[in-house]
């Protein structure tokens, strides 16, 4: 990644009593062997050093935390005095996020950096460490933010692509600047349709509208009692589905259904499990459920979901092998991803469908599966089909996209095999999904760059200048450079603290006199395509700038009005203004 890359950042200042002692050897050691954190190479004094790992371990709790938070901040300013340090940081700040949680993240961060600092990595501190982290930080703000863990690799593809992004709000964000910006929320965008969110939440409609438009469906019932479902055995015959109404990732469905007590014990589990109290029966189709990623009137990727399952070594028995990854998953730190094998009576139940015990030694190189479906709850195995999707299946899966009124679309197709059309192995479309998961497994998450590409064009970003000084020849020279962007044939827009004018000169009235402000909302604008802004006072060095970088910066005067005592900055204060608009 390139180091450059910034994010627009907010200043905080934290106090530091000098009644410890620094021990980086023990806190490199936390890093490499337990946090699994990068570790620069920091040439600064201990202070300087200590505050660096905090910024490392600040950037990955606001992730882990649900903040998009990638840039890693900056060391701003130390100050030296006497008992104590003072320590001024720049950190990445998103828009409609609670102030008090950077401010708790960091506090955090500073209190363990120094905890660490006197604790060798042992199990029960590792324990601690990882208790203190969920507890204090990690569920209290994911608690107050929208659910969607993909949102964080999204974006951060986002960021790498040095696309510039705008909190909109319950985990909306806006990619780019004004005319070139676009809407996204995870795998979701702003030309996917609301009707298309409604039917496909809803797995009756979205069944009803597929087999209207002619669409190969699986044959369902609703029940609400044992009567009901009883009944519906009747009509369907063994082997069903039973499924919740109104769930998604494969939450309390039960496969493989052949006799009444199995029937009733999953219509039990899926109607606890249902908000809406109904379950779906459906009639059993032969084969695996194939996740068809559509974007763009295009295949993105193609997976075949699997169970969760265990590769074999050819000598150890299968529960040696469960044994020891979950030994190795359970040493992992909570925020790298762990998968648990399980080994309980519905394991037993799988393993002897397949002739297998746990005291077995299968042949080398098997998988072996310990459940019968992928899910949520358990996980799964994916394997890569993108190459090998028959064209009629890839042409039903984009015209069920289209039907919904959805650019972006997970189409699941269960059929015995995705290279033959679904006419000759009697598929179904078995589920449409708005806002398919993206980022959420490995070879989901290589696909987010080409995503990416496909939905915003290069960084998103528009012509912006800054002209600096207040005085009316600074005013006049952004006007001309104004005009000069309209002649290209551009809607430029000039904004001073004051006013605002858009591409034919017409004032533009906002209740702020603030600039910030009023660069953040004419980001917000599609029409503005191009944005002159002039500084005249010191605002800027007390709040909060909403841009990473501009095109250009105009010096065209040093005077720069100070708003606390309404004379020109100082020296100092001047290159402070430019540093943090550079």
């Amino acid at each position: 990644m390139n180091k450059n890359l910034k994010q627009p950042v907010k200043e905080y200042k934290i106090e530091i009593i000098k009644n410890y002692k620094i021990n980086i050897n023990l806190l490199s050691k936390w890093f490499d062997e337990v946090l699994n954190l990068p570790k620069e190479e920091f040439i600064g004094n201990e202070i300087e050093n200590l505050c660096n790992y905090v910024l490392i371990l600040n950037k990955k709790l606001s992730q882990v935390s649900l903040i998009p938070v990638f840039y890693k901040g900056k060391i701003k300013e130390i100050k030296d005095e006497n008992e104590k340090f003072i320590i001024i940081l720049d950190l990445s700040y998103i828009d409609l996020i609670a102030q008090e949680f950077y401010y708790k993240i960091i506090d955090f961060s500073f209190r363990y950096i120094f905890w660490m600092m006197q604790k060798e990595p042992t199990l029960e501190n590792i324990q601690h460490f990882s208790n203190s982290c969920i507890k204090e930080l990690v569920n209290p703000i994911r608690n107050n933010l929208p659910v969607g863990k993909s949102r964080i690799p999204v974006l951060q593809e986002i960021f790498n692509k040095d696309i510039p992004f705008i909190h909109l709000g319950q985990g909306i964000y806006q990619l780019g600047w004004g005319s070139k910006s676009k809407k996204i929320d995870r795998s979701t965008i702003d030309s996917d349709s609301a009707m298309g969110l409604h039917l496909s939440q809803n797995k009756i409609s979205t069944n009803n509208l597929l087999k209207m438009a002619g669409f190969p469906t699986s044959t369902q019932i609703i029940a609400r009692t044992k009567d009901e479902l009883l009944n519906s055995i009747k009509e369907l015959k063994f082997p069903v589905v039973v499924k919740p109404i109104d769930l998604d990732r494969g939450e309390g469905v039960t496969v493989n259904i052949y006799d009444e007590n199995r029937l009733i014990l999953a219509f039990e589990e899926a109607l606890a499990l249902s908000k809406n109290k109904a379950v779906i029966v459906e009639k059993q189709v032969k084969g695996v459920c194939y996740r068809l990623f559509i974007s763009n009137n295009e295949l993105l990727y193609c997976v075949k979901r699997l169970p969760i399952s265990l590769k074999t070594d050819g000598k150890s028995s299968i529960e040696e092998l469960i044994d020891n990854e979950n030994i190795k998953e359970s040493k992992k730190f909570f925020w790298l991803e762990k998968e648990f094998y399980p080994k309980d009576s519905l394991t037993l139940e799988i393993l002897k469908k397949a002739r297998y015990s746990l005291s077995s030694i299968p042949k080398k190189d098997i998988w072996i599966e310990l459940r019968d479906i992928e899910s949520t709850k358990w996980g799964g195995r994916d394997e890569d089909m993108t190459n090998f999707v028959h064209p009629d299946n890839l042409d039903i899966a984009i015209r069920a996209t289209k039907l919904f009124g959805l650019n972006v679309c997970g189409v699941d197709i269960i059929t015995s095999d995705i290279s033959k059309s679904w006419i000759e192995t009697d598929a179904i479309i078995n589920e449409i999904n708005f806002a398919p998961l993206l980022g959420g497994a490995q070879i989901s998450k290589t696909y987010i760059p080409t995503f990416i590409n496909k939905f915003i064009n290069d960084d998103g970003r528009i012509p912006i200048e800054i002209f600096l000084g207040n005085t009316k020849e600074c005013l006049e020279k952004a006007k001309i450079k104004q005009q000069e962007y309209i002649k290209l044939g551009l809607k430029s827009y000039l904004t001073t603290h004051d006013k605002t004018f858009d591409e034919n000169l017409k004032t533009i009235n906002f209740l702020t006199k603030s600039i910030s402000s009023r660069v953040k909302s004419l980001l917000l604008n599609s029409n503005v395509e191009s944005l002159i802004i002039v500084v005249q006072n010191s605002e800027l060095i007390h709040g909060f700038f909403p841009i990473d970088k501009v095109s250009k910066i105009n010096l065209i005067s040093n005077e720069i009005t100070d708003i606390k005592t309404n004379k020109n900055l100082d020296e100092k204060s001047f290159k402070f203004l430019i540093d943090k608009l550079l």
